[in-house]
């Protein structure tokens, strides 16, 4: 690549490669070039606020970024009235500071990714990161080592190129939708042999919350199919390849043993095949009914836990045993540390979004089908989830999607070329 070339990027250009590069430095051993997802999300902030500074009225003017604006307004202000009582003061003034940088990080996206072309531009290359995922995990597996020398754990989890970490599961679980897009392009069958890999793989970790997942992404898929008669068998196949990864991992074999234990209803019994959630999420509940108006503070849940558990037997209290660093369920994290109005923030965000994509047309809900299918993938109230404010790695990927889905429903064919982006 000559100077010339990259003086002719456009800004568009430039921010897909880094949307994509928000996926492609998801795994752990990126860190060791100090990359994460923060960074490509930090140049596109500063891409947003360049936007901004050269057209705002022509970037202010877009469905997209008016519905950007109002879903931050409602996951910031929260954050802003947690702050002045915060249990981690330092941390809530960080939350809220990169809630501001990632609003002009999804500026940038609504933006880059309005037209067709671009988005699929962008799935193609997340299939082939998660295709690229699950075959270093297949290696992992049956070799014990993947392809950058990370093995595999002792009680047999997989987890790919993510050393020490169980985000790939649900990284997988979170984008497996996009890639589903892409191949049902092709067929019916493409789509449903690497949904069929990448579920394998992803239940390989032994995280139980991550068949919930899939779950609710077959659903989509399964809704989907073009055709009835390929429904019910894939459907039957899916589950048969779900259930025997999920006998293949101790850790996973482990945790479902545990329901066979189940002899009373007490709180004690179901905490414990919950492996201590339930305890977690009591001592969630006191923080919200303690300070209903402001909780503890956005990302305080670790700071606050001990005075608010109330367990003799709590064996999360003072960080000794286990510690715990969040709630472990976005909707009881964010009204246990924003209070009733980030709660309240959050369901109307969600209610929002599902009634600008039933309010868009057959063509434009089709483009979005796959970021909305993915957001819903994590935002499904019972799943288990890591929340929002806890992490560099969660949020990016959460924004691209939501970024996407709104890019997609006010977004422009690829067949008209009335998107003509400017020199940067």
């Amino acid at each position: 690549m000559n100077w010339q070339t990259v003086k002719n990027l456009t800004y568009t250009q430039i921010g897909v490669f880094l949307a994509l590069l928000i996926v492609a430095v998801m795994p752990n051993f990126s860190l060791k070039y100090g990359a994460s997802p923060a960074l490509p999300a930090g140049l596109l902030a500063l891409l947003g606020v360049w936007l901004v500074w050269k057209q705002r009225v022509a970037v202010f003017a877009a469905p997209s970024t008016r519905r950007l604006t109002i879903v931050f307004a409602l996951l910031l202000v929260p954050v802003l009235i947690s702050i002045p009582a915060s249990y981690d003061l330092r941390y809530s003034i960080n939350v809220a500071m990169a809630l501001v940088a990632y609003y002009f990080s999804g500026l940038a996206l609504v933006q880059v990714l309005r037209g067709d072309a671009e988005r699929a531009w962008l799935a193609k290359w997340i299939l082939f990161m998660l295709a690229f995922w699950v075959a270093d995990s297949v290696i992992q597996y049956l070799f014990g080592t993947d392809l950058f020398g990370i093995q595999r754990t002792a009680d047999m989890r997989v987890l790919g190129p993510f050393k020490g970490s169980l985000r790939q599961p649900m990284l997988i679980a979170l984008f497996l939708p996009v890639a589903i897009w892409v191949l049902l392009r092709k067929g019916a069958v493409p789509a449903f042999l690497f949904f069929a890999a990448a579920a394998f793989i992803a239940t390989l970790a032994g995280v139980r919350t991550v068949v919930v997942m899939l779950a609710i992404a077959a659903a989509g898929f399964y809704l989907k199919l073009p055709r009835w008669r390929f429904k019910i068998p894939a459907a039957l196949l899916a589950g048969a390849i779900v259930l025997a990864a999920m006998g293949m991992t101790t850790a996973m074999k482990e945790r479902m043993s545990l329901l066979g234990e189940i002899q009373d209803t007490r709180f004690e019994t179901f905490d414990r095949l919950l492996s201590g959630r339930l305890t977690i999420w009591e001592t969630a509940s006191h923080m919200l009914l303690a300070r209903p108006l402001t909780g503890v503070g956005a990302g305080a849940f670790a700071k606050a836990y001990d005075d608010y558990s109330t367990r003799p037997d709590d064996r999360f209290r003072g960080g000794v045993g286990e510690k715990v660093y969040h709630a472990h369920q976005e909707y009881i994290a964010m009204a246990a540390e924003t209070g009733l109005p980030g709660l309240l923030g959050l369901v109307v965000a969600i209610v929002l979004c599902v009634k600008w994509y039933w309010g868009a047309s057959p063509e434009r809900r089709d483009q979005a089908w796959p970021y909305a299918l993915g957001l819903s993938v994590y935002f499904f109230p019972l799943n288990s989830q890591a929340p929002l404010y806890h992490g560099n790695w969660l949020f990016p990927a959460i924004l691209l999607l939501f970024t996407a889905l709104l890019a997609a429903l006010d977004g422009e064919p690829s067949t008209k070329d009335t998107h003509v982006p400017e020199r940067v």
